[in-house]
Order: C-alpha cells, then structure tokens, then sequence
C-alpha cells in the first residue's frame, strides 16, 4: 500500500525527475530481494521513510529528528567544536545520515546491505550532498583511523536474521573507542530490549565508559517500530 502510495504521489503527479528516482529504488529493491540472502525488513519496502523524497517508510526520519532532539544536541556540539565529524552506524538506505548532513562537516554511513547502500549513493546524487560517505560493510569489520564527534548507533547492534549479532558491551566499547574525548552517542534500543533484563544491566555498566545525559522511552504510538528506548551519552574522558 505504501509504495502504490508513493508511485502516485510522485509519478502520477509528474514530478519527472523524482519519478525516476523511485524508479531507480524499486530496481535496487527487486535486486536486493533477488539477491540478498538475508533479513528484508519491512517485506523488501523502505524501513526509514523521508518526506523529502516521498519515501513511505515504516520509521520517518523527519519524526525520529524531531522526537531525538537532534538539532538541540547539535546546537550543544557546537558551543565546544567548530566541525563536528559523525559516524552513522547501521545506516539503512542513510536518510537519517542525509537529513543531517546539512548541520554537519562530515558523516561515515557504516551499512552492511549493498542494495541498501546503492540506494542512499543515488538519493545523495539526486539532492546534491557530498559530505556523506557509504561504507558497505558490516560494523564489527568496519576500521576508522579517526575518532567522531558524534555516533548515531539506532537500533542497529544485532539484527533479526543474525547477520550482526554483537555482545552488547562489546559494542558499546567499539563506540567509545572511537568517539572523540567528550564526543556524544545517541542510542537506540531494538523492541525486543524493552523486557529484557541484560540489556538494562549492560546499560546500568557502562559508568566507566559514559555519562548518560538523557533517557527516553518510545511508544509504537510516537515512533513506529515498536517500544524503544532511546539514550544521549557523552564520552567520559
């Protein structure tokens, strides 16, 4: 429903050259569902949605923008560093990474799907950003001779089929290691985390690690996707 949603409000109505941009989408999707052996969330449709680009997906990044704050936590970055560098970890198709490329010096896109990749290097083209760059790999592979400002970690440390599944201190570890000395981590839980008694341990350990600045909780009714928690930590030094 949400892609014959999408065609008609984007080709029926003529918009030509982003017409052919969802063109270009749906090749990648049919390719990704033909090829990728693994998890296609949301039945092989688009799991982040962008108004911008008329994408219908299951979470909306204008909404997840807004509910996280990002733009207060940008706004705080800057009082203490001209540019501010980001590592976007599980990217998806990288609308989320897009639609904060305007308010940033430079992002690294980490994403394990290579369709999915395809798809944020051609919305990237259509809209002019240059400042954003897909790495097509998986996070525990992924190396960086440089340490980030800010990491966007979204619910992205384990996925469904088992194709990333790392220890979750492990993971917050990799994280701290590379942010910067008083660089900030916005992190988001999975909705299987929420009765989970481990996950709150592992977030209750990490003192060593971080100061947590913020918690939140998300019901399906405020962000689609199921209940989550959501954490602002800033490195300790």
């Amino acid at each position: 429903m949400r892609r014959l949603k999408d065609w008609v409000r984007v080709c029926l109505f003529r918009d030509a050259p982003l017409c052919a941009l969802h063109q270009k989408f749906r090749q990648y999707l049919q390719l990704q569902k033909k090829n990728w052996p693994f998890m296609k969330y949301d039945v092989g449709y688009f799991y982040q949605g962008w108004e911008r680009l008329k994408i219908s997906g299951i979470r909306r990044t204008e909404e997840r923008f807004s509910q996280y704050e990002v733009e207060e936590i940008l706004r705080e970055l800057r009082k203490q560093r001209a540019q501010i560098e980001v590592l976007d970890v599980g990217a998806n198709v990288g609308f989320f990474a897009l639609n904060l490329a305007p308010y940033v010096t430079h992002i690294d896109a980490v994403e394990v799907n290579p369709y999915l990749v395809k798809i944020g290097e051609e919305a990237a083209r259509y809209l002019g950003i240059s400042n954003v760059k897909y790495h097509k790999t998986d996070f525990t592979q992924f190396h960086s001779d440089k340490q980030y400002d800010l990491i966007i970690a979204l619910a992205c440390y384990s996925t469904d089929d088992s194709k990333i599944n790392i220890e979750l201190r492990e993971y917050f570890e990799r994280l701290y290691h590379l942010l910067k000395s008083g660089g900030v981590l916005l992190f988001e839980s999975h909705n299987k985390d929420v009765n989970n008694p481990h996950f709150f341990q592992v977030i209750d350990s990490l003192n060593d690690l971080f100061i947590k600045r913020k918690e939140k909780f998300f019901k399906n009714s405020i962000l689609r996707g199921g209940k989550r928690y959501f954490y602002v930590f800033e490195k300790k030094d």
